[in-house]
Parts: C-alpha cells; structure tokens; sequence
C-alpha cells in the first residue's frame, strides 16, 4: 500500500516504476509462478534503463541470475534445475521488490536513484 498511497508529484516515470515493484510481489506471493511470468517485468526494467533509471546492481542482477541459476542447477543437479531456477527467480524478484520499498522509503526521486 505504501507504494499506491502517495505518488511524487514530481516523477513522471512513477506509474512504471509502480506497476514493475507491483508486478514483482505478485510473483514473489504466487505459488507455482514461472519464468515465463517475469516477461512482464522486462519491458519495465528496458524502459527505466533506456532512461538510466535504474540502478547498475538491479541491472546486473537481471540479466546475470537467471543464466548463472539455470546453468548453475543444470550442470551440478540435473534433476533439481527446476527448483533451484525456481528459488533463483525468487530471489530475482525479492530483489526488484526490495529496491523499490528502499527507494520509496527513503524518498528518493526515481531520477536520482543510483547504486
């Protein structure tokens, strides 16, 4: 509720960045979500990275995570690639999840926020 309660006046990139830390909770509560779920989110990040809006960790952890935890999984337990993907995602979405609660709770213009 924090997020949709009180918009900054001053950020016309807010209704993006709402919809990217809302989409990402409702995949962090969803039981059984799967990769094909995050498709959603990539347009969002694209559009705040083609802004330099967001942050170089979030980045990284974007496109690093998901290759590295399916690889990862695959080459050292095969049969549990799926699972351990899962958690990665998990992991992946917390984190999106997270910068926006700590962006917002400090409150700090989506512009200004660099890690």
């Amino acid at each position: 509720w924090a997020l949709w309660l009180r918009p900054p006046a001053d950020c016309p990139e807010w209704p993006i960045w709402l919809v990217l830390a809302t989409y990402a909770g409702t995949c962090v509560v969803t039981w059984h979500s799967h990769i094909y779920m995050l498709m959603p989110i990539a347009p969002l990040l694209l559009y705040l990275d083609a802004r330099q809006l967001l942050p170089n960790g979030l980045r990284a952890t974007w496109l690093l995570v998901p290759p590295i935890v399916f690889l990862g999984a695959a080459l050292l337990q095969p049969g549990f690639t799926e699972q351990w993907f899962g958690l990665g995602m998990l992991g992946l979405n917390l984190r999106i999840l997270f910068w926006s609660f700590s962006a917002r709770r400090k409150g700090i213009v989506l512009g200004a926020v660099k890690e």
